[in-house]
């Protein structure tokens, strides 16, 4: 009966030897702690070569972010820019046109020129749509500007239909200060 009784006894055993604690396992019992021991050496191994790659593509996309940021701040600072510069041609051409400025295009220099008419009054002929320019020295040069803005002085609207469709000049709306 003892016989029996060992026959069936239950791996893992516990048992003290030499002041020792020892587990005795059967071979199968062994090579599957062995190979679950494997399988999470390796898990783990996995997990660290992981975290090794998402710390390099962390490295780049900070990298990224941080030229993405440098690219917003240069295009910022360049639309301010080209804000303040279109601000500037803004305000030149409506106080150049206020004064009574003529405006013109240079093609021997690329530039604008602005003629100051301000001491001039226009008057054009109705048959032939030529503009005759006569001097005026009744302006206060200096305030000029103030002078036509709070008159609010411009000519008449559609003058240039008066004058004679073969030599009607071609009017256009500059879209600024609308």
């Amino acid at each position: 009966m003892s016989n029996l009784i060992l026959c069936q006894s239950n791996y893992p055993l516990k048992t003290i030897i030499k002041g020792d604690s020892v587990v005795i396992l059967k071979v199968e019992q062994a090579d599957e702690i062995n190979s679950i021991f494997e399988r999470q050496k390796k898990q783990i191994k996995d997990l660290k070569d992981t975290i090794v790659i998402l710390k390099r593509d962390v490295i780049k996309m900070d990298s990224v972010i941080v030229n993405m940021t440098e690219i917003q701040r240069e295009k910022e600072d360049f639309d301010s820019t080209i804000a303040q510069r279109l601000d500037l041609i803004e305000n030149w051409l409506y106080y150049s046109s206020i004064e009574g400025a003529w405006l013109y295009y240079s093609y021997q220099d690329s530039l604008i020129y602005r003629v100051d008419l301000s001491n001039y009054k226009v008057r054009k002929d109705n048959n032939t749509g030529d503009l005759y320019f006569y001097w005026c020295e009744d302006y206060d040069k200096d305030n000029m500007v103030d002078e036509f803005i709070n008159l609010r002085e411009s000519p008449i609207l559609n003058w240039q239909k008066e004058v004679r469709r073969s030599r009607r000049p071609k009017v256009e709306v500059v879209p600024i200060k609308q």
